[in-house]
């Protein structure tokens, strides 16, 4: 399934995870849609910067897709593009009214933040390459 979404785990030099609230106050990572003729990893680094106010932003690499129902929405199911970046900026500030906090947490305690439980799965699949 082509991605509808792209977004990124971002680690600090703490090794932290960034993760952020939307308004529905649910915690999940920072992504969104892509837009028309928008390069993927582009979008990624976008919605990161737009919910997260981080810019800077080292790749490391992409770590797949996966697919999860949308929460206020069950019927609609969304594919996302997840990328690997690390940071040195600590400073968050989100810059979008639908998520309007970000927080940095530890490794150890981002599955129990996570709300949705495909953000869990990824996660957990996922940390052993964080």
């Amino acid at each position: 399934m082509q991605p509808t979404h792209a977004g990124g785990i971002i680690v600090n030099l703490k090794g932290e995870i960034l993760l952020v609230l939307n308004k529905l106050g649910y915690w999940t990572f920072p992504r969104g849609h892509i837009e028309k003729n928008e390069d993927i990893l582009e979008a990624a680094k976008r919605e990161v910067k737009e919910e997260t106010g981080v810019e800077n932003l080292e790749y490391v690499g992409a770590l797949g897709t996966y697919e999860r129902r949308r929460l206020n929405k069950p019927e609609v199911i969304m594919v996302t593009q997840m990328y690997l970046f690390k940071t040195s900026q600590d400073k968050v500030q989100s810059q979008d009214d639908q998520n309007p906090d970000a927080k940095w947490f530890r490794k150890e305690n981002v599955v129990n933040a996570l709300t949705a439980q495909g953000d869990k799965d990824f996660f957990t699949q996922k940390q052993n390459l964080l």
